[in-house]
């Protein structure tokens, strides 16, 4: 299949199991997604490229029929919950295998729903996104559910915890190893890299952050020796990807994302690019490096609000302060992750990375979009470089 194309699977039951069938070429830039999701949504449950990662003895009606799938699987953790629904793990029966099911929180949710298991099952599988198992529009009460591989070790955020708790045990500083770092450069680089460049059109996903990046023991990984601190990170939440340029006749989409890893107020009203999700990754990385938000402390921004004369919340007045106004009225700030240790003497484990981790990171944030480097740069020149160090390392997979 030539580049620039996406392939489409649909499921096909043969004697009951998983079956791949064959791929027909279709962009999506070339799709009519207000017309197309629901059509798609109707005619019949897809997976991804292989079914390798759906629990065993499961079978097409398993997934496709709501009363067969309450028999076979059993509701366990609530994995996450965002703007667009909520994820719980499910355990099957007879296997133990487990899996993720995003469902709607209420019925406004269900097209975004509808629309990011559209995108899923038309990306196909890489290493980096989520893996879609699929889809079924007649699932619970609200209507629709999506499955996908469970990542095992959570959300980046939960990572981190789980991580840094493991590190303070060992007597280390509670704080991600340099490896782990640039191993999350790596795989996010690779994961924006196929969505900005490997098609018609570059894809933004537009809500790159923490809670959107999820975390998975490598195949083969010995878990007696605890958390992998060289893990496989998997980007997610594709609700709120966006073709760019805009195709023609619709209206071009703006930044719509977390304020807390929000570009310039200049940058969120024009439209949407692909060295938006640059910045993003830059501000996830700080966050993940240092366990605090890149958001402006409250403290800084009363200040300037009252050198320039402006109006700001009572320092104490959570609910003035979660209002989305203010939220977005709080920069995003770029902040040093090698600074010497007197200068965040407040954080008790923080020890400085390397200058060269802080000079790449440092790139990411650069207020000029244009002055970024793109994610097929960082392809082709950091990530040969992080697998060069990844490589000195035992236990790690690609």
């Amino acid at each position: 299949m030539k580049q620039g194309t996406i392939p489409w699977y649909r499921l096909r039951g043969h004697n009951g199991r998983f079956k791949k069938a064959e791929p027909t070429a279709t962009s999506i830039a070339s799709t009519t997604l207000k017309a197309s999701t629901t059509s798609w949504a109707s005619t019949t449950l897809r997976t991804s490229t292989t079914s390798t990662d759906l629990p065993r003895h499961c079978t097409v009606k398993d997934l496709k029929d709501s009363e067969a799938f309450s028999k076979v699987f059993v509701k366990q953790d609530k994995l996450g919950e965002g703007g667009d629904g909520m994820v719980h793990s499910y355990r099957h029966r007879s296997t133990g295998d487990v899996i993720a099911v995003k469902v709607p929180n209420d019925k406004k949710e269900i097209a975004s729903l509808e629309l990011e298991a559209f995108y899923l099952d038309g990306l196909g599988q890489h290493n980096h996104i989520v893996e879609f198992l699929g889809y079924n529009e007649h699932h619970g009460p609200l209507g629709p559910a999506m499955f996908m591989r469970v990542a095992d070790l959570g959300s980046l955020g939960h990572y981190r915890d789980a991580l840094c708790k493991q590190q303070r045990q060992r007597g280390r500083p509670g704080q991600p190893d340099e490896l782990t770092i640039w191993k999350l450069l790596r795989d996010m680089t690779l994961a924006l890299d196929f969505l900005h460049n490997h098609f018609q059109s570059a894809y933004v996903h537009r809500d790159v952050k923490p809670g959107n990046i999820l975390v998975r023991t490598p195949d083969g990984y010995d878990t007696t020796a605890g958390i992998p601190t060289v893990p496989i990170f998997v980007l997610a939440d594709f609700s709120r990807l966006t073709p760019h340029p805009t195709p023609e006749g619709e209206t071009p989409k703006r930044w719509n994302g977390t304020p807390e890893y929000a570009p310039s107020p200049a940058e969120r009203r024009s439209q949407v690019k692909p060295c938006t999700d640059i910045w993003r990754l830059g501000a996830t990385i700080q966050d993940f490096a240092l366990g605090k938000s890149p958001h402006q402390s409250k403290v800084d921004f009363m200040l300037d609000q009252k050198m320039q004369g402006l109006r700001h919340p009572n320092l104490d007045d959570r609910e003035t302060w979660a209002k989305t106004q203010w939220q977005y009225a709080r920069p995003v700030i770029w902040r040093p992750i090698n600074a010497p240790p007197e200068q965040y003497a407040y954080m008790r484990d923080y020890r400085p990375y390397s200058a060269e981790l802080n000079t790449v990171y440092t790139s990411l944030m650069n207020r000029d979009p244009k002055r970024r480097p793109t994610s097929q740069e960082l392809a082709r020149q950091q990530v040969p470089l992080i697998d060069k160090k990844l490589k000195m390392t035992k236990n790690w997979r690609l």
